[in-house]
Parts: structure tokens; sequence; C-alpha cells
């Protein structure tokens, strides 16, 4: 297990393993493609927050993935809020896959999460899903007047 203490910690996010997050983490000035692509571990946030990061992407294809996290397999994310994410999204005239949490999420259980984000457009917390649960999760625009609520029911997402 490891613990997230601060902005390195974070950005040293592998594709495998169980993090914890011990505090709230300002990523302030941090500028990213994406937190982590092909995620297959665990990340409890216990409850804490991890702010003011932003993801920036040029699209160089049609359908290319664009979120927090690109995508998820076998993998769990609980108990976290991400505030303040900014997304800068060129999409070059390209059809883009874009999503505030994963664009991708299959045989994953999302529990208790929250995006707080701004991009020109709205997104949804997850773009495409397979066999993955969601509870209490949502996607918040930073003006606060448009939400995306997930919630479960087998498969589906309602």
């Amino acid at each position: 297990m490891m613990l997230l203490k601060n902005k390195k910690d974070v950005l040293d996010i592998k594709k495998t393993g169980e993090y914890v997050l011990e505090t709230d983490i300002d990523m302030e000035n941090i500028v990213v493609s994406r937190l982590v692509d092909d995620f297959r571990g665990t990340i409890d946030g216990c409850g804490h927050t991890i702010r003011n990061i932003t993801v920036s992407c040029n699209a160089e294809y049609d359908e290319q993935s664009i979120a927090l996290i690109n995508s998820m397999f076998n993998a769990t994310i609980k108990n976290i809020t991400f505030e303040n994410v900014v997304f800068k999204i060129n999409d070059n005239g390209y059809s883009v896959h874009s999503a505030a949490l994963c664009a991708l999420c299959e045989n994953s259980r999302i529990e208790n999460v929250v995006v707080k984000h701004s991009c020109s457009t709205q997104l949804p917390l997850v773009y495409e899903s397979n066999s993955s649960n969601y509870s209490h999760c949502c996607s918040l625009t930073s003006n606060a007047k448009s939400k995306v609520v997930l919630f479960s029911y087998n498969d589906k997402i309602i």
C-alpha cells in the first residue's frame, strides 16, 4: 500500500497498486495529459480531496480518449473528491471520447467519487462502461448548475 501525501506521490501513481490518500493535496500548477492510463489498482481517498489539476490534451486521432484516468480495468476508486479539475481539450476536428473521471471503465467499482470540473462542454463522469458498479458518484461543472449523477443497477448506468 502506498500513501499519497503530496503532488509527487499523486503523479507517481502506477497502473497497479493500492493507494490511500492521507491528506488533501493541492496540485496547483500541475498540468497532465492524464493521471494514469490502464489503471488496475485501488485508490481510496479516505474522504480527502485532490484539487487544482489541469488536464491538457491535443487530440491526434478520431475516438481518442481524454479523461483524468484514461482507462480502468478491474479497478476501484472510492471516497475521493477531485476539485477544480480544469480540462483544456483541443479536439483538432477529431471526435474525442472525453469524461471527467474515466473514458473507459471495465469491471470496476467507483464509489463516493465527486469530480468538480471546468470544461467548455459538459463531461460525463465515465464515457464508456462495461460491468462496472457506481454508487453515490457525480460530475459537477464549475458553475454548479450542471450535474451528472451516476448510480448503478446491475451493469447499467441510470
